[in-house]
């Protein structure tokens, strides 16, 4: 894995897609909406993950993503790319900002191109 890093305030952009699922393959863009809990970032998704993926009600618009090994780290850089992390979204009694959250795939993060259309 490459040891380049990119810090987040100069406008982050990655794609995340599943490297658990055998039967979807989309990449999807990642917005970073907010850093949470010290190491997780809650991501806007472009597009949506379709319901159907997951078994949700509605599309999935937006996820927390975690790092899935120790000594990574997703704050204040993403100490790695490709980058393996934890896809979660709030358990049914928690919040997007502090959780609790629940596991719901394991994704793959790479850089976005700049002049990719991820739609």
């Amino acid at each position: 894995m490459s040891q380049a890093s990119i810090h987040l305030s100069e406008g982050c952009n990655f794609t995340v897609k599943s490297i658990e699922l055998r039967n979807y393959n989309e990449k999807h863009g990642c917005a970073v909406l907010e850093e949470v809990d010290g190491n997780k970032l809650h991501v806007g998704l472009i597009p949506p993950i379709p319901a159907w993926v997951y078994g949700t009600d509605e599309d999935m618009r937006r996820i927390v993503l975690a790092p899935r090994y120790a000594g990574t780290s997703l704050v204040p850089v993403i100490s790695e790319w490709p980058f393996t992390a934890n896809i979660c979204i709030p358990k049914p009694d928690g919040n997007w900002v502090s959780g609790p959250w629940r596991l719901l795939d394991i994704g793959l993060l790479e850089m976005a191109m700049a002049d990719r259309n991820l739609s």
